[in-house]
């Protein structure tokens, strides 16, 4: 899963290229401190080519190579004198990347100088020699391993050190000197290696002082192919003189953990002693705090230790600063850590009031800000949500539970306002955490009368009921590609409305828009971010920016890019209540995707910058944590932060009546509150969905047992959770370009398509030791899974199965795809589909298109006329899966009791009988196979006249042709239904639909004589006989 966690880093970090970060996007050399960064390629191509840099902790920004030397191209990059790490990726705009890996270099001089070379991805200090447009490597390499240890123990000590790509050896540190102890010894045979990895471990490797490989580049060797290494005790750095080892000591990092106490860490170990209180210090403005007792963490061999945690005679004062030092080190500021965790801190300050924000009524608005560390706050009116004027600045009262509030009389519909809020003395403007629309860009809320904004008809209108979870259908939609087509046949292409125009058609009259998602009759559209988002410029929009939107920006706005005039905050909501009032009189549900486990910025968020380091989950040494990939992470578990998420949901809910939402890496957030929004949901609609990705994109600050995360499901309360199971093993691993799964060649995924056949749920026939991820069922019922084979992220499915199966033609690749979608339409649990699927999408080869343009992303509606068979093939199983609840069972009992596995007469081959009228179907028995050979193959059933409903060419309801006696042909990569004679229904889309007629009687004539993937749904209606189980 690694390549995910990099893809999502990749998308993250763009989102914030529009935020001007501490490094400037045009370098110049006018500065005292600069970083001068020289690049060179073999090729000569720099064109398409920069630098996307961060200071450490920070976002980021794109930087331009700008000058030529007689080595490349180079970039000089001013710093502030503060900045002391830079974080940097050598890329092109979509994200193509030299070096896989964030590379990052120190910035303590006044001038640093570094060479890049393609491909390579040593960091080197001095410009390489290079041969050929390659750096020189020596033939062989004599190390000396310097390694100083704190605590002087060298005892059993020993370096383990592996050529990259080979096999390690032991070396002992048989040399002293005054930095400590030294191995020296010889690699020979260096070829072209420029990594040497090793650990340093004491008795047997389990035991290492650095728990991470390290690796020393060989291109670091003098004329004499001489390196020397440094080395810290407990320290990553791997240093190339003893100069760049040295650390001044000091407290990195100081955090407030209780009322009464606050903990620190240090870089340099110190001496432990029975009495510490005398070596710290706690001042609070040049005021010493008396501690307690002095309580060591980090705790190391040799009497030493990294950390303490201070007991002070006081409690801590929220709006007071407060320094820590030790004795020797320099000092740190406190910053608040766990204490925001604490029941002592909820009692003081968790608000339950539900009138946070601009309360508009005609006669006066009532403004409510929670900011418990405040000094002072005002809210200030403007008479634009951009530039113009201000027109009044007003005082705020500091109230109950750390809120303040004011109240301004008269009608404030329409006016703009922002809050400034004074913490440690100095003033902040932000917007509103629960703004409910903004001005242009989201940069200033505005108050709003939501009445006025309403549809005629809006209060009694509904979105489609569902009897179970499973009765949904989901497509997956990014509203920009449903209309920017030029042939979509939309007006307002890219907008909401775009989704309110019923009857479009492209030139030739083939349905498209809305008109084409209700052909193909799903339940439910998932509309990606249509929140508000950052990182499309609205005052722009003639240059059709594109984004995915997973870089929130005001959690309760609709995106303003998607309105007709994100000027004025009241049309993105009207229009977004207008595209989803036409959905649901169209009997389609709305899905949001929303994204509460990250903020697009970070230490500069709204968020941070009213209430600071609450909102983020934060590593010891008070970075962020990152466990979104994208430079923090929401920490749900505290009280305010989730009644903030809670409060969202529910009003998007109630106001824009939402009827589902699908959280983005929901392992990132806490099961409780997941489950509180359950129960909020629960009170105003029970058919609303909720699901996510079960998964994060790095390891989080939150403990494993309680995140969302799929292997967690059992606690969730009718949430569900992305199969990521099934999905790989119906096409492949998705990050994995050209591995294969069940449907396009792999081997040995049987179980895993069993797995995903029962919504992975608990089945006696499942071997679960065999499957893809999970070795247990995760679901406890089918309705916490939803199944899927693509989605927005990664390659579309076409585009994959174009990597994996090369050699094979237009003609066997549909068919893998047809039947890819035919187990996800049959299969217990929910179906999702991802928009364009059924005409065969493809971007290109893009598989993280995020903000590639409309010409990569938009639905191609072309496609719909040259793929219509595979159009009406995904809308007759769908139709299917709709006529028949055999297919969509609720408990994860009923599963157990009507569906049984059959033994299949041949590897990659999987089949299965429903029976019993399962769920209430009129059909008393359904035999599914799937069969993913190259070959046909052939199955007998009971006796009996079958009628075939869905083969490799035609699925719905109605019968294609009739198969007298027990034995079946299953073409290779195709799909089929069987159904009992008088079972048959008649479906009114294939009825009115001659081409469909047309295709029908072609299919009676080549069926099981052409091969393809096969899935047989064999239905008996009313019939007695069984299927011949061969277990």
């Amino acid at each position: 899963m690694k390549k995910k966690y990099v893809g999502i880093v990749l998308v993250c970090m763009l989102i914030l290229n529009l935020f001007q970060g501490i490094l400037p996007l045009e370098a110049t050399p006018n500065t005292e401190k600069q970083l001068i960064i020289h690049y060179y390629r073999p090729d000569k191509q720099y064109e398409e080519w920069n630098l996307w840099m961060w200071l450490d902790g920070k976002d980021g920004n794109v930087t331009e190579f700008t000058e030529e030397d007689e080595f490349g191209v180079k970039a000089i990059i001013p710093l502030e004198e503060t900045a002391n790490k830079v974080g940097f990726i050598v890329r092109t705009n979509d994200w193509a990347k030299d070096v896989s890996d964030d590379r990052f270099v120190a910035t303590t001089e006044a001038i640093n100088e570094i060479w890049l070379v393609s491909g390579d991805e040593t960091i080197y200090t001095e410009e390489p020699n290079l041969s050929g447009g390659a750096v020189i490597l020596p033939e062989q390499v004599t190390l000396n391993v310097h390694y100083n240890r704190y605590d002087r123990n060298y005892e059993d000590w020993k370096l383990w050190l592996w050529p990259e790509g080979k096999e390690g050896i032991s070396y002992n540190f048989e040399k002293e000197d005054a930095y400590g102890k030294v191995a020296t010894f010889t690699v020979k045979d260096i070829g072209s290696i420029r990594k040497l990895g090793f650990w340093l471990y004491k008795k047997d490797v389990q035991n290492k002082d650095v728990e991470i490989d390290r690796f020393i580049s060989t291109t670091k060797a003098d004329e004499n192919g001489k390196i020397d290494i440094y080395l810290k005790q407990g320290e990553e750095k791997v240093g190339y003189s003893k100069e760049e080892m040295y650390i001044k000591p000091s407290v990195s990092w100081a955090t407030m953990d209780t009322m009464e106490s606050i903990c620190l860490g240090v870089n340099v170990p110190f001496e432990t002693k029975e009495d510490l209180k005398a070596d710290f210090s706690v001042t609070k403005a040049g005021k010493k705090i008396a501690i307690n007792k002095v309580e060591l963490l980090n705790e190391m061999e040799g009497g030493l230790a990294k950390g303490a945690k201070l007991y002070l005679a006081e409690t801590i004062d929220f709006n007071g600063i407060y320094e820590v030092a030790k004795e020797g080190y320099e000092a740190k500021m406190a910053t608040a850590g766990e204490i925001f965790n604490t029941e002592a801190f909820n009692q003081l300050y968790y608000y339950e009031g539900d009138d946070l924000g601009a309360n508009y009524q005609k006669e006066r608005t009532a403004f409510k800000l929670w900011a418990p560390t405040a000094s002072e706050v005002e809210v200030i009116l403007y008479d634009a949500g951009n530039d113009g004027k201000m027109l009044q600045k007003v005082p705020m009262t500091k109230q109950e539970k750390g809120t303040w509030s004011a109240t301004i009389e008269g009608d404030q519909n329409a006016v703009y306002y922002t809050y400034k809020v004074r913490i440690n003395g100095e003033w902040r403007e932000v917007v509103d955490p629960y703004a409910r629309t903004t001005g242009v860009n989201g940069m200033r809320a505005m108050v709003i009368d939501l009445a006025e904004t309403n549809p005629e008809g809006w209060e009694t209108q509904k979105g489609p009921e569902l009897k179970n979870p499973t009765d949904a259908i989901i497509y997956e939609l990014h509203i920009r590609d449903l209309s920017t087509h030029e042939n979509s046949g939309i007006t307002h292409k890219g907008k909401f409305l775009g989704l309110t125009e019923t009857e479009t058609t492209t030139s030739t009259g083939v349905k498209t828009g809305l008109n084409h998602i209700k052909e193909l009759g799903v339940t439910h559209v998932h509309l990606l971010p249509a929140f508000d988002y950052s990182s499309v410029d609205e005052t722009k929009l003639e240059e059709n920016d594109f984004n995915w939107g997973y870089d929130p920006q005001n959690y309760n706005v609709p995106e303003g890019s998607y309105a007709t005039d994100p000027y004025h905050g009241e049309v993105r909501v009207k229009e977004f209540k207008q595209a989803i009032q036409t959905l649901h009189q169209n009997d389609i549900g709305v899905i949001m995707d929303v994204v509460y486990n990250h903020t697009a910025k970070s230490a500069d968020s709204n968020l941070n910058l009213i209430v600071p380091d609450y909102y983020y989950r934060k590593n010891l040494d008070g970075s962020f944590s990152n466990g979104s990939g994208c430079g923090n992470e929401i920490a749900s578990e505290r009280a305010m932060v989730r009644k903030m998420i809670i409060d969202s949901v529910v009003y998007w809910a109630k106001e824009y009546k939402i009827d589902g939402f699908r959280f983005d890496l929901m392992g990132l957030i806490d099961i409780d509150t997941m489950n509180e929004i359950r129960t909020e949901l629960d009170k105003i609609n029970p058919n609303i969905l909720i699901y996510g990705e079960g998964w994060t994109a790095s390891s989080s600050t939150l403990p494993t047992n309680k995140q969302a995360l799929k292997v967690n499901a059992g606690e969730l309360n009718h949430i569900a959770v992305f199969s990521d199971d099934f999905r790989d093993g119906i096409k492949g691993h998705v990050f994995e370009s050209t591995a294969s799964g069940f449907a396009n060649g792999g081997a040995g995924f049987e179980e895993t398509i069993k797995f995903g056949i029962v919504g992975a749920t608990k089945h006696p026939q499942v071997d679960y030791a065999q499957v893809n991820y999970s070795k247990a069922p995760f679901a406890k019922s089918p309705s916490q899974t939803v199944n899927y084979v693509s989605a927005h992220d990664n390659l579309t499915l076409w585009d994959k199965i174009e990597l994996t199966n090369p050699e094979d033609g237009m003609e066997e690749r549909l068919k893998i795809h047809k039947l890819s979608n035919a187990m996800v339409l049959t299969s217990q649990g929910i179906p999702f589909l991802h928009a364009g699927v059924e005409f065969v999408r493809t971007k290109g080869g893009n598989e993280n298109s995020f903000s590639a343009g409309d010409e990569i992303n938009q639905l191609d509606w072309s496609r719909k006329i040259g793929f219509k068979d595979v159009y009406d093939y995904y809308r007759g199983l769908i139709e299917l899966r709709k006529k028949h609840p055999a297919f969509r069972m609720t408990t994860a009992e009923e599963i157990s009791e009507h569906l049984t596995f059959l033994e299949m007469p041949t590897e990659e081959m999987v089949g299965y009988k429903i029976n019993e009228h399962a769920n209430g179907d009129e059909w008393e028995e359904i035999v599914v196979l799937f069969n993913a050979n190259k070959e046909e193959q052939k199955i007998v059933l009971d006796r009996g006249d079958w009628e075939v409903v869905v083969n490799d060419q035609v699925a719905g309801i109605a019968p294609i042709e009739t198969i007298v006696g027990n034995e079946v042909v299953v073409p290779s990569r195709s799909a089929m239904v069987l159904v009992k004679a008088k079972g048959v229904e008649t479906s009114t889309e294939q009825q009115v639909d001659s081409q469909n007629e047309t295709t029908r009687s072609q299919a009676k004539t080549i069926a099981y004589i052409v091969g393809g993937v096969a899935v047989a749904v064999v239905a008996a209606f009313g019939v007695r006989r069984r299927l011949k189980n061969k277990h």
